[in-house]
């Protein structure tokens, strides 16, 4: 099963963290995937909407603990994947509003 589901909907893409039993805690694995995720549907103009969401009770506990202690020891290159998804972010900002898009934050409730 993987941790991150995606689903494309005509103009929505839905991005699902599914670690429920880890409380959905971010690996680097995760970071990495999700930066791919977000550039792609950056270079996808038929995609408006990008619905983050989480499976479980918790939305996101963070990072996993025990992936950063295992990538510190050396036996994984763990990079900084939080710098890639900051680079994705502010890029895609740029984008977006030169084309005229907006960023919003809207509770699950309103959607």
């Amino acid at each position: 099963m993987s941790d991150i589901i995606t689903e494309c909907t005509s103009s929505i893409l839905r991005v699902e963290l599914n670690r429920p039993a880890q409380k959905n805690a971010m690996t680097s694995s995760m970071y990495t995937s999700l930066a791919d995720i977000l550039n792609e549907a950056d270079k996808d103009d038929a995609i408006r909407v990008v619905l983050w969401h989480a499976a479980g009770n918790v939305f996101c506990a963070g990072n996993d603990v025990g992936d950063l202690e295992f990538a510190q020891a050396g036996r994984i290159s763990a990079g900084r994947p939080d710098r890639r998804i900051r680079q994705v972010r502010k890029a895609d900002c740029r984008s977006r509003a030169r084309r005229g898009y907006r960023w919003r934050t809207h509770d699950a409730d309103a959607l």
